[in-house]
């Protein structure tokens, strides 16, 4: 329902609304790599090249075992020809090999005596 609705306000001739509930989507479901594709999408066709790679960088932070943000980060940045391929196949090849489970929305990072092992 955000995404439809973000882009009934796109194609209205409203950005400002459609910006508005992209965000509150993607807010609202962060992990969800569908929304923000779909609003880096809209970003870029709107000339939002950097709006569009920060949103893409978010998730990959939220999600970095999601290896399907990986795969938008890069698509993202071969789109916007930002230089940053290099960086998001980094980040897909720790994904491939990283087997863990992201933290659910708003939970922090345990601080305790274990910690996260990631490959190097």
């Amino acid at each position: 329902a955000w995404q439809t609705t973000a882009l009934a306000f796109a194609a209205s001739g409203d950005p400002t609304n459609a910006r508005r509930v992209f965000r509150d989507g993607i807010s609202a479901n962060p992990q969800e790599p569908r929304m923000t594709s779909a609003y880096t999408d809209w970003l870029l066709r709107s000339g939002n090249t950097r709006e569009a790679l920060a949103a893409v960088r978010m998730l990959t932070n939220r999600t970095p075992s999601l290896i399907g943000g990986w795969v938008l980060y890069e698509n993202v940045c071969d789109r916007a020809a930002a230089g940053c391929g290099a960086e998001a196949r980094a980040g897909l090849a720790k994904a491939k090999v990283a087997y863990q489970v992201d933290l659910a929305p708003g939970e922090s990072p345990p601080a305790g005596l274990f910690a996260r092992i990631e490959p190097d």
